[in-house]
């Protein structure tokens, strides 16, 4: 049986609200400084990923994951509970396949995380002020 993607992101929707009503969560803004649309995806553990909404040129997109107890990794929730986010993945919404590069969630630290995406050639490249 397959799970729909609208549901799989609800879920983690709904989590990430959970996460920042008890202030233990690490928020991630994610902005397009490009002149395009982009496009992330979340890989989480075992090969799961979840499509994040595009993110328009000049937008920013934010959400949240849970912490584990020693505050190193994020979760991200899944239907069956708390799945590691592993990778998240970044790109030109019209030509992701070749822009696509991971995104350094480590490199901002911190509970707010923020990250910048522009062009870096032919990649698109979200970092960390």
């Amino acid at each position: 049986m397959s799970i729909p993607r609208h549901v799989i992101v609800a879920l983690v929707m709904i989590y990430a609200l959970a996460a920042c009503r008890h202030d233990n969560g690490i928020r991630i803004a994610l902005t397009n400084v490009t002149d395009a649309d982009i496009r992330c995806v979340a890989v989480l553990a075992h090969f799961v990923t979840v499509d994040l909404p595009v993110i328009p040129a000049g937008d920013t997109y934010r959400f949240t994951l849970a912490r584990t107890a020693d505050g190193g990794l994020a979760f991200a929730h899944h239907d069956t509970g708390p799945m590691m986010l592993e990778n998240l993945l970044c790109g030109i919404d019209e030509d992701w396949s070749r822009s696509v590069a991971n995104t350094d969630l480590a490199a901002a630290g911190g509970l707010d995380r923020m990250f910048s995406c522009s062009t870096d050639g032919d990649r698109l490249a979200c970092r960390a002020p």
